[in-house]
């Protein structure tokens, strides 16, 4: 069994949480887990979203990451895929 402890709440949210975990058939734990879980995916895009804006109004490293790409994509030509054979 998972160890468990108590989270405050308002009321509010409980039954938000139960409502969904009712309409999923799931516990609140899963429905906490699942919110969570979108919640940091959405923060990390978010904040690649910001730096990759960042970059692009930087020309030096707009530059330097169009350079790294090139290098990159030479991999891909690199003999050992369907297209080498």
């Amino acid at each position: 069994m998972v160890d468990s402890t108590t989270l405050r709440v308002s009321a509010q949210v409980r039954d938000r949480v139960n409502r969904i975990g009712a309409d999923l058939h799931k516990p609140a734990n899963d429905v906490l887990e699942l919110a969570l879980n979108r919640l940091e995916e959405a923060l990390f895009w978010e904040a690649y979203a910001q730096a990759d804006a960042r970059l692009k109004d930087d020309r030096a490293l707009s530059t330097a990451r169009a350079k790294e790409a090139a290098l990159w994509d030479g991999a891909t030509t690199d003999g050992l895929g369907p297209s080498g054979t």
